[in-house]
C-alpha cells in the first residue's frame, strides 16, 4: 500500500476493529498520530523489514505509540523476529532507519554489482567474478560481526599496495561522500 492510500484504506477498515485492537503497519511515511487519527486506535506498531527477510535475514525496526503495553511489543518483536532481528526506536529514528535500511539492499547491490563488472574487466569470466563478489559479500559481512569497518580496512590495506591505491582513487571519485549525499538528496 502507498501511503496516500492508508488513510482512505483505515477509514473503510476503521468500523471492523474490536476495540482495544492493535494495529501493526508496514507502510512507510505514515506517522503514528496519522495512524491513530485514521484507524481510530491508540495501539499503533509500526515495523519496516527490508527486503531481506526473504531469508530470515532482515533486521526489521519496531516503532510503538505510548498506548502499547509490555505484552503487546513483545507480541510485535516475536511475530518480526522470524524475519531475522529486531530493534525497538524512537519515531525519528525509525524514520532514518527507513531510509536506509529500506534502500540498503539495493545500495549494497548495486556495489557488489559495480564490483562483479570491474571483475570482469580484469578479466574474470562472469560466473567467478559473481562467485569471487558473494564471497566477499559474506566474508565482510562476518567480519564485520566483530570488528569496525575501519579495521577490516586496515586488515587488508598496506602502505603503497593495491588496496591502498585503490582506495585513494574511490575518495578521489568522493564515493563515500556520495552515498551520503544521495541519501539526504532523496530524503528531502
Amino acid at each position: 500500500m502507498k501511503p496516500k492510500d492508508a488513510e482512505a484504506a483505515l477509514a473503510q477498515a476503521r468500523p471492523h476493529f474490536a476495540r482495544g485492537a492493535l494495529l501493526v503497519s508496514v507502510v512507510t511515511g505514515v506517522s503514528l498520530c496519522q495512524l491513530q487519527a485514521f484507524s481510530g486506535l491508540k495501539w499503533i506498531a509500526c515495523a519496516m523489514p527490508n527486503v531481506a527477510a526473504r531469508e530470515n535475514s532482515s533486521l526489521t525496526a519496531l516503532c510503538f505509540s505510548r498506548a502499547c503495553t509490555r505484552k503487546d511489543k513483545r507480541k510485535v518483536q516475536e511475530i518480526f523476529g522470524l524475519l531475522g532481528g529486531t530493534v525497538s526506536l524512537r519515531e525519528r529514528d525509525f524514520m532514518a532507519f527507513m531510509y536506509a535500511s529500506s534502500c540498503g539492499p539495493a545500495i549494497v547491490s548495486y556495489f557488489a554489482q559495480a564490483l562483479s563488472d570491474s571483475f570482469k574487466d580484469l578479466g574474470m569470466t562472469e560466473k567467478l567474478s559473481l562467485r569471487v563478489v558473494r564471497a566477499l559479500l559474506r566474508g565482510t559481512a562476518s567480519l564485520a560481526g566483530t570488528l569496525s569497518f575501519e579495521e577490516i580496512i586496515g586488515l587488508v590495506k598496506t602502505k603503497h599496495g593495491y588496496t591502498e591505491r585503490l582506495l585513494k582513487a574511490l575518495d578521489q571519485q568522493r564515493v563515500a561522500r556520495g552515498i551520503r549525499s544521495a541519501y539526504l538528496k532523496v530524503r528531502r
